[in-house]
């Protein structure tokens, strides 16, 4: 019974959110397919996927408290992997997801906070992923925003660094004008 229950919650949800943009309906099935699944003692990757999924269907609804508080469910599970470079890497994206929601509710201090976690991530293990120069631009428009010039120019300039090493013309110019704005 509950494992049925689980499907269809979960297969719903996904339907809600994938095809019909029905972000907050499609949040709760996920986040109930996820309550079904850790109740059946099922508390593993895939419970993670759901609420992760949870997470974004919030984000994507503009619930961004909610999503915060789903990234913080799936940071929880991760927490009790961190020897798993997958989990340190979910990890990331999770503090990555946090920071924009609250970019989103013009919380930029804890959006830094945030960003500067995952941006911790690709510093240590994976530093030639394109993730680590757009976590440092996104630093950057926080600070600005904030009135922060001095963090704002040395995140942009960190990223403009990469991005010339790596021959990224556009993403060099999108960095640049930003930074000149």
């Amino acid at each position: 019974e509950k494992e049925e229950a689980y499907k269809v919650h979960s297969s719903y949800g996904k339907f809600l959110g994938m095809t019909m943009r029905d972000y907050g309906p499609a949040a709760d099935y996920c986040h109930a397919a996820a309550q079904i699944r850790s109740s059946m003692g099922l508390k593993d990757e895939e419970y993670a996927g759901l609420v992760y999924s949870t997470a974004l269907y919030f984000y994507f609804g503009k619930q961004n408290e909610k999503a915060i508080d789903a990234y913080g469910e799936v940071m929880d599970f991760y927490s009790l992997h961190k020897e798993d470079e997958a989990a340190r890497k979910n990890m990331a994206l999770c503090h990555e997801g946090i920071a924009k929601a609250y970019f989103a509710l013009r919380d930029f201090g804890m959006s830094i906070r945030h960003y500067q976690e995952a941006l911790r991530y690709y510093e240590q293990e994976a530093a030639s992923d394109l993730k680590y120069p757009q976590l440092m631009t996104y630093i950057a428009r926080c600070g600005r925003y904030m009135q922060d010039y001095d963090t704002a120019i040395s995140y942009y300039e960190r990223a403009l660094a990469i991005y010339q090493e790596l021959g990224m013309v556009d993403e060099y110019s999108s960095v640049a004008t930003d930074l000149n704005h």
